[in-house]
């Protein structure tokens, strides 16, 4: 008859990974800020809102007017509007008719 030997059922220790870090105590640059999809820095007075989205901004209202109907002329369904950042209002930007 045959005897099976016995199973060893330890668990072994992990090893620990090491790490290492770069300590640099003396920056002589500041760090570069990223320009993905974070907040973008506004210029302008009167911000182009596309369906409640800031897309960019202008100094004058004619002008951000403009490019908020050409938007709207291409894709009437959006929801196209320009917000005056001092006076705090968003008017709405429709089609002539």
């Amino acid at each position: 008859m045959m005897t099976k030997p016995k199973e060893n059922h330890e668990m072994s220790a992990r090893v620990r990974a090491k790490t290492i870090t770069n300590r640099t105590t003396d920056l002589k640059e500041p760090a570069l800020k990223s320009l993905g999809q974070g907040k973008q820095p506004d210029e302008g007075q009167f911000r182009l809102q596309v369906d409640r989205q800031t897309k960019t901004s202008y100094a004058t209202f004619e002008a951000a007017k403009e490019a908020a109907l050409a938007i709207k002329k291409a894709h009437p369904m959006l929801h196209v509007a320009v917000y005056d950042a001092v006076e705090g209002v968003n008017k709405l930007i429709e089609l002539p008719e």
